[in-house]
């Protein structure tokens, strides 16, 4: 029953404005100003009845249309079937972001093309899987978040101020290819310091995972990208507890995504 919530509920993490109606509205304006009537007996019981079930069904309004949002946006999703894809369920991922080889324009234009060349193409894994390999620099970002498109929900972008545009192209990749994920951004100052991205990363587990009503093990982390340090800094708060999840992209010619297990 609860899984009618669910789209709604992912919507709203995406889009705070749908939570925000509600609450600071609806349930914070209208219906106190309402009860204060009532008490005061400004207003008849009739009447007050009448308004609820006004309220009621705005806020029923609001929630068919989230849901209705969520599946256009889902509609929009590449889904393709033949494409490797996670076989653990994550609701989260963490990726750090490396500079780009190409600037921003160069790859919106890219992906763009990519998105309508798919629709046509016979073999659209292999042109995906050749576009993530040849996109120096974020292509195992954008592997890693594709991989795990079918239950992702949120994502964590950790980037530097020399990586900002490269976020960007990221941002824009999710928006195309997986529109019902939410992007976060988190500003790692300095990228050279282990110790300063260390303190930034920590702020995320799992405080970060617990705005978005996820539990550390619905999050994994993934450690190819960026800078040493800050691949450094997500291995050392991962081991802290073992429910926290690791991967990486092998880099080579048939670049794969693995989990990485404890011994």
């Amino acid at each position: 029953m609860w899984s009618i919530f669910s789209p709604y509920l992912q919507i709203s993490k995406k889009y705070p404005v749908y939570k925000e109606l509600i609450n600071s509205f609806f349930i914070s304006g209208v219906f106190s100003s309402l009860f204060c009537s009532y008490l005061t007996s400004d207003i008849n019981v009739y009447l007050l009845m009448r308004l609820i079930g006004f309220i009621l069904l705005i806020i029923l309004l609001i929630f068919i249309f989230g849901n209705i949002h969520f599946y256009l946006l889902k509609r929009r999703k590449v889904d393709l079937p033949k494409a490797p894809k996670a076989s653990k369920k994550y609701r989260g991922l963490v990726v750090s972001i490396s500079m780009a080889r190409k600037n921003k324009e160069t790859l919106i234009m890219e992906i763009d093309s990519l998105y309508e060349k798919i629709k046509k193409e016979e073999e659209p894994e292999k042109l995906l899987h050749n576009f993530f390999k040849d996109t120096i620099g974020i292509g195992q970002t954008f592997s890693a978040i594709y991989y795990h498109r079918e239950n992702l929900e949120i994502c964590w972008l950790l980037y530097t101020d020399r990586s900002n545009e490269a976020k960007e192209v990221v941002k824009y990749f999710i928006t195309k290819f997986v529109p019902t994920v939410t992007s976060i951004e988190i500003l790692i100052e300095d990228a050279s310091d282990l110790k300063g991205s260390q303190n930034t990363v920590s702020r995320i587990y799992p405080k970060e995972f617990e705005k978005f009503g996820l539990e550390e093990k619905d999050v994994i982390s993934d450690i190819t990208g960026g800078t040493t340090p800050m691949s450094g800094a997500i291995i050392i708060e991962c081991n802290i507890k073992e429910n926290r999840v690791m991967q990486y992209t092998k880099q080579d010619e048939d670049p794969e995504l693995i989990e990485i297990t404890r011994s």
